[in-house]
């Protein structure tokens, strides 16, 4: 930059009265694998009635067995709820039991400083689901399926080049806003659900496709969300020149 029952407990209420902290998910849509640089989105909790400066970290041991602060320093906002991404690769040998912490910090003179709130939580204890590394991810922003359902795995095994976990129903706030973490993806295929991103995501976005990712855009009947071929449309680096049409088959 853990006991089950008493670990549900912490990631609902923290240790402070002033912040409490929750853990929403782990990896892409609750779906991790281990090895990669694999996203966590956490909210925080202010009953303090001004902004408050802060660092939040993501607290995970490296190969060494050294605990490693993988962490941001955040504004959370008076009274209310923040959101926000951390990163961290965590290693081959991480398991649905294994058990992290966040710890929340005051931000001061451009240093983390004392503890504001702390929670510990496994991927067990938040219903994240792991995936082989031997399998294909597909996030799919929407609840349109597409057809990419064949791609899952099935039993018996049948034969075809590689199963894929396909995650959908996603939001346009499940996207993570760092492209590392994104590099597990095989495709993104953007349904039915209305491109809203920060510009971080933005950022994070194109930088995965210049990178080799691959987003594949399914257009309602009806309308233009992404307003391709406008300058003022999402992702509008890469799409102001393609224009849509529809053909009568």
């Amino acid at each position: 930059m853990f006991s089950i029952l008493s670990l549900v407990v912490a990631s609902t209420l923290g240790v402070a009265e002033d912040y409490s902290i929750t853990v929403n998910s782990l990896g892409i849509g609750n779906t991790w694998t281990s090895g990669v640089v694999t996203p966590l989105q956490v909210t925080i909790s202010s009953n303090v009635n001004e902004a408050t400066a802060a660092w939040v970290q993501w607290e995970v041991p490296d190969a060494d067995g050294d605990t490693v602060l993988w962490g941001k320093p955040i504004t959370l906002s008076p009274g209310g709820k923040t959101s926000v991404w951390l990163y961290a690769p965590i290693q081959p040998w991480s398991n649905p039991s294994m058990s992290w912490t966040i710890r929340l910090r005051e931000w001061v003179e451009d240093e983390p400083f004392g503890e504001l709130a702390t929670t510990r939580f496994s991927a067990n204890s938040i219903g994240a689901v792991q995936y082989k590394t031997t399998e294909g991810f597909i996030a799919v922003f929407g609840t349109r399926r597409l057809g990419l359902s064949n791609f899952q795995p099935h039993q018996p095994i049948e034969v075809k080049q590689e199963a894929s976990i396909i995650v959908s129903g996603l939001q346009s706030n499940d996207l993570p806003d760092a492209w590392p973490c994104l590099e597990t993806l095989d495709a993104i295929v953007w349904a039915d659900v209305t491109p809203q991103f920060s510009y971080r995501q933005e950022s994070a976005l194109l930088s995965w496709i210049e990178r080799g990712g691959h987003l594949i855009i399914s257009l309602p009947t009806i309308g233009d969300p992404w307003n391709l071929g406008s300058e003022n449309g999402p992702l509008s680096e890469i799409l102001i020149d393609i224009q849509s049409s529809i053909e009568q088959i």
